[in-house]
């Protein structure tokens, strides 16, 4: 979502616009649940950390994929690259993402220099 809202403007919204509401409460409670599960010691609650984690980047990264991009000729589903991308995560995008830069430029974007 393009914007931020306090817990008090969404409880207010609650009376002029339920349904946008209850997402952004959803999306704050899916939030807050997976931060305090990937912090936990328990493994169970971090694999539901990660599975909510990926559910919210899922919701929120959809919209904003453009619609139907082609690859090899075929026209790939917004939401398969949603998914794509919440489940690799950024590291592993970012990784791919530097390969074929340096691919096809030659130029490295993790270059670090010996300064000694």
């Amino acid at each position: 979502m393009p914007y931020k809202h306090s817990l008090s403007e969404v409880l207010l919204m609650l009376f002029t616009n339920p349904p946008e509401a209850f997402r952004i409460l959803c999306i704050m409670v899916g939030g807050a649940v997976t931060r305090a599960c990937l912090e936990s010691s328990n493994p169970h609650l971090k694999r539901l950390g990660d599975l909510t984690f990926c559910i919210l980047a899922y919701y929120l990264i959809r919209p904003f994929i453009p619609a139907a991009p082609m690859v090899f000729g075929y026209p790939v589903p917004r939401g398969t690259i949603a998914i794509l991308i919440s489940l690799l995560g950024s590291h592993v995008i970012y990784t791919l993402f530097r390969f074929f830069v340096k691919k096809r430029t030659g130029i490295d974007l993790k270059e670090t220099q010996n300064n000694g």
